[in-house]
């Protein structure tokens, strides 16, 4: 709550600054939503930018129009922006320095710099504060400095131009793009706020609509991403994962319309029955002793309630698709098949604690974990040794069928049974040798690190001060003394 506040006394500051210098008219209504741009899709389910490329025109001209982009799967290519003609030294217009300083910011700006540009904006807007043409020239060349922030991956400052430019009025490129960088930096609610303006400005804003769909799975607000999925479907939307999730989210909603429903204090557990009260109330208590111990390993407490599913065997192994091998699932929910009761209450709480561990990994680092490292500490944090794993690897190792870890990067649901027995071998004792070596503080940090970052690699040697390679091959070498012959 506190960071919402901070980020609104921010936006009103500047809003004001603009204000005192007579770049805004106080009390204006706001004009003018803009167009649409080329997508940028990223990783994730179906992770998006939206590129803009919005020309500037001469003071006396009509409002800048967006130029168009063509969609790719990957990369985008820059539209070419729309600019006024190139006057001639002779012609008298030229005397004007108004008309001088767009027009250099024009050149600066299709060039690329538009920090020179947004400059030389300020310094034409400084002699006349109330040329509309020029605010909207400034503000364009704002947005498209936040996109090309984006591209770049520089989330903070792209946040940065576009509160500048919603200063100066609102358009859908603003909130869209406000959107998307909030949501890369983990900012969920601030996301939702700025995803959900861009809709209302455009209720056909594609882009937005998947995005928040995204936001509103991490929120764990399954009904709202649903809705928004279904809205970008009903568009046309052919974004790389949004019907597989509108199909698994309409599944589990039928799935569960009649379950019964009992909360804790931090998390919601959903039944068929009322004969599974019982059972329900058991793994509440296992979850909110795994919300304690887990929470102490990474210092991490989150505040929203998390949703668990008791299932049915069967139902567990039609809805799910999970492999025989698998006891219980995290998907953004823990799902939990009966037989998970039924095998004893120590392992009950093992698998707990375990997929617990997986939301609380999977918040910290935004999803970008490698599977090793998230399989590995979720295994620690069962609590009960290595069970067995050790002497499973000193087998292995006497074949010499280790795994790279880069073979380990991937989610392991897809392997089969002993290629997965082996995965989570070494998952376990990659995760327990980092933890062993660089102690738990920096592991959290680690985590945290990677919510802000993209590039494992880069993120780890910058954390650990220890280069990713290194790290492998120490590894290896500790596993062949510990466990070689």
């Amino acid at each position: 709550m506190g960071g919402e506040n901070g980020e609104v006394r921010y936006l009103r500051a500047e809003r004001s600054r603009y204000e005192a210098k007579g770049y805004v008219k106080r009390d204006r209504k706001r004009k003018g939503r803009g167009g649409r741009g080329p997508i940028l899709p990223i990783a994730g389910l179906v992770a998006l930018a939206v590129l803009v490329t919005i020309g500037l025109r001469r003071p006396s001209l009509e409002k800048p129009k967006p130029a168009q982009g063509k969609q790719r799967a990957v990369e985008v290519e820059e539209a070419a922006a729309s600019l006024p003609e190139a006057l001639s030294e002779t012609e008298p217009e030229l005397e004007d320095p108004i008309l001088r300083l767009n027009n250099r910011a024009a050149q600066l700006s299709a060039a690329g710099d538009f920090a020179g540009a947004a400059k030389l904006l300020d310094q034409a807007l400084a002699r006349s504060p109330s040329d509309e043409a020029l605010q909207r020239n400034l503000q364009a060349v704002l947005i498209n400095w936040g996109y090309a922030s984006l591209r770049a991956e520089d989330f903070s400052s792209a946040i940065s131009r576009f509160i500048k430019a919603q200063a100066l009025g609102d358009r859908v490129e603003i909130e869209r793009g406000l959107g998307y960088s909030y949501f890369r930096q983990g900012r969920l609610e601030l996301a939702r706020a700025a995803l959900e303006a861009a809709i209302a400005l455009d209720p056909a804003d594609e882009e937005s609509l998947v995005t928040l769909g995204q936001t509103l799975l991490k929120l764990r607000d399954h009904a709202g991403a649903l809705e928004a999925f279904e809205r970008a479907l009903a568009l046309g939307s052919t974004y790389p994962g949004v019907s597989r999730a509108v199909e698994k989210l309409r599944r589990d909603a039928q799935t569960e319309r009649t379950y019964t429903r009992l909360e804790s204090s931090h998390f919601t557990i959903k039944f068929e029955g009322r004969e599974n009260v019982l059972a329900g109330r058991t793994i509440l208590n296992g979850l909110e002793e795994a919300y304690r111990t887990v929470g102490a390993r990474f210092g991490h407490y989150p505040t929203r309630r998390l949703e668990a599913v008791l299932y049915t065997d069967q139902v567990f192994d039609e809805v799910i698709n999970s492999p025989g091998w698998s006891g219980a699932i995290f998907d953004g929910r823990i799902k939990i098949p009966a037989r998970g009761i039924t095998r004893g209450s120590e392992r009950l709480q093992r698998t707990l604690r375990h997929e617990y561990a997986h939301s609380v990994i999977l918040e910290l680092t935004q999803g970008k974990v490698p599977a090793w490292l998230n399989e590995g500490l979720a295994q620690l944090c069962e609590g009960e040794g290595d069970r067995g794993r050790g002497e499973y690897l000193r087998r292995v190792l006497r074949a010499g069928e280790l795994l790279p870890l880069g073979e380990l990067e991937r989610p392991f649901i897809h392997l089969g049974g002993e290629r997965a027995k082996l995965a989570y071998a070494q998952a376990y004792f990659a995760a327990l040798y980092l933890t062993e070596s660089k102690g738990r503080h920096n592991v959290a940090r680690l985590l945290k690190a990677l919510g802000t970052g993209d590039d494992f690699a880069r993120v780890f040697e910058q954390t650990m001060h220890l280069s990713y390679a290194d790290f492998q091959e120490g590894f290896f070498d500790h596993l062949q003394r510990r466990f070689g012959s």
